[in-house]
């Protein structure tokens, strides 16, 4: 599933498989996925919550990365990509790897 978004929010919820989100202006939350593969651009910030059991890779421009409850099969796997990440970001990928 892809969603595409150039202002306004893009929400996924209780999804599985593989699913992108994409969103220039756009706000993007992420909730109760599992065993999926999940891609995120977005030019601001986002929030993941409970994504369990898949591959999450993160594009983000500025602003906050929010991980709540993400994991990954085989011990989790998590590229992110952004600018300048916060150290808040950085405590939160390295605790997912």
């Amino acid at each position: 599933m892809t969603l595409h978004s150039s202002s306004g929010p893009l929400r996924a919820e209780k999804l599985h498989g593989d699913v992108s989100l994409e969103g220039s202006g756009a706000t993007v939350d992420v909730r109760d996925i599992s065993d999926a593969h999940v891609h995120v651009k977005t030019m601001y910030g986002l929030t993941l919550y409970n994504v369990h059991d898949g591959h999450v890779e993160v594009d983000s421009l500025s602003g906050n990365v929010t991980l709540n409850g993400v994991t990954g099969s085989g011990g989790g796997d998590l590229d992110q990509r952004q600018d300048q990440p916060t150290r808040e970001t950085l405590a939160a990928a390295a605790s997912i790897a």
